[in-house]
């Protein structure tokens, strides 16, 4: 085992990963939370929620050409702060969300699965970790044939959901949309109200980040990158827009909020005949995707910060054939599958989103240090993307705003695990002055 990671990924594969990785199935459920607050106005939350994400979009974009780098966010820390211990606690939260996500996402899928076979809860263990294996044999093989599976499931994925905006473009007109107020009970002021939605739909634009973590296997990633970044954000909104108008138009609002699966209940009312299984296979897809991308993502971490020190260098070591990380790859697949398997996923995924947010706080504060202080990029001999210093700080008040919002419990869960990563960090770096340390002379 030996040598770096195969530069493969081009624009259109990188921003269809990006698509892939933020339109995942949460859309699914989310749609009928966000008109349980906005209503009619269910589209308007999404444009504001991505006008939001776009600054913290810019910054990981600015920061990933200037240090195309695996474990973007530990690299861009370090290079704006200088820390190791602050960059380690910052890849360890990321690969913390990442493996929370992952054992969350496969018990979705064994979920959907079961619905769709009948399938018995004694076998759904059996179900989950083989959906782990083989996405992990896969991550394994290649970012070659992890691209193809990527690119056909993003297709299916996001074509099931233009399916339904064609299907209800007649019934657009129906309700007034630019109506945002809450479908049950008084509603607060109309600003109030929209801010709330925007609150719940940032999260439907998580995603974009974790297209830093494949940086070392992207072609010309000083300019690809923050192009797949942009463009991943613009395709995902413009499907949420036209997505959240054409279901307020064919159901109620306050179907919408009330139902567990609002998605089904368009079909329903759009496409009777079809039936409801198309939408499940395709919420699988998109599960499925939405897996994939987390493996790779916590692989990548792992080796990234592997390669820089802040964990044993094995990590950072490459399959001389296949040109992937073996032992991130193995290790993001026995944390995920832990955690899926026990009850410490719970414990995990209620300071998930508190992790990320606090993750895109540390990026936009690192842009602002690096153009502060001038740090210049890895290779000055090539051209950065670059935005103004304002941009960074749009993304700091923004996500700033959102990282209030969670409950005393999501707060304690991510104070645990900041501490569990500080414990780690410790114990890494005494073992690392153990090693460096000259043997006594006799």
């Amino acid at each position: 085992m030996a040598g770096e990671l195969e530069r493969r990924l081009t624009t259109a594969t990188l921003t269809t990963y990006g698509v892939g990785v933020i339109i995942g199935a949460g859309i699914y459920v989310l749609v009928g939370k966000i008109a349980s607050i906005a209503g009619n106005g269910l589209w308007l939350a999404f444009v504001g929620a991505a006008l939001a994400a776009l600054p913290t979009g810019l910054s990981y974009a600015e920061l990933a050409s200037r240090y195309p780098r695996s474990a973007g966010e530990a690299v861009f820390v370090d290079r704006a702060f200088g820390r190791d211990g602050l960059s380690f606690l910052v890849g360890f939260l990321i690969l913390a969300s990442g493996v929370a996500s992952t054992a969350a996402v496969a018990h979705g899928f064994t979920s959907y699965l079961g619905d769709l076979l009948s399938l018995g809860p004694h076998l759904r263990p059996l179900v989950i970790a083989g959906f782990l294996v083989v996405l992990s044999l896969l991550n394994h093989r290649g970012i070659r044939e992890t691209t193809w599976l990527n690119t056909t499931l993003t297709i299916a994925s996001v074509g099931g959901l233009l399916v339904l905006v064609l299907a209800g473009l007649g019934r657009w007109g129906t309700v007034d949309v630019w109506t945002i107020a809450p479908p049950e009970g008084p509603a607060p002021g109309t600003a109030a109200v929209l801010v709330a939605g925007m609150a719940l739909a940032f999260y439907a634009f998580i995603g974009f980040e974790d297209i830093c973590n494949v940086a070392e296997e992207v072609r010309r990633p000083h300019r690809t990158i923050p192009r797949a970044i942009i463009l991943s954000v613009v395709i995902a909104s413009a499907v949420y827009v036209l997505l959240g108008i054409t279901v307020v138009n064919a159901v109620p609002a306050a179907e919408l909020a009330r139902s567990e699966v609002p998605l089904m209940l368009v079909v329903e009312r759009l496409l009777p005949s079809w039936g409801s299984w198309w939408l499940s296979v395709i919420a699988l897809f998109a599960v499925t995707n939405t897996a994939l991308f987390n493996l790779i993502m916590c692989s990548r971490m792992l080796y990234g910060m592997g390669r820089s020190g802040w964990i044993p260098r094995r990590f950072g070591v490459v399959h001389e054939r296949r040109k992937t990380p073996t032992l991130g790859v193995l290790t993001a697949f026995g944390l995920a599958l832990a955690f899926a398997m026990t009850g410490a996923l719970h414990v995990l995924a209620e300071a998930t989103n508190a992790v990320i947010l606090l993750a895109f706080m540390a990026v936009d504060l690192s842009l602002l240090v690096v153009k502060r202080r001038r740090v210049p990029p890895d290779d000055p001999t090539l051209p950065f993307f670059s935005v103004p210093w304002v941009v960074p700080l749009l993304g700091l008040l923004s996500t700033g705003h959102l990282v209030t919002r969670f409950s005393p419990g999501a707060y304690l869960r991510a104070g645990g695990l900041l501490a569990v990563g500080g414990i780690l960090f410790a114990i890494q770096r005494v073992a690392r002055r153990r090693r460096e340390e000259p043997e006594p002379r006799e």
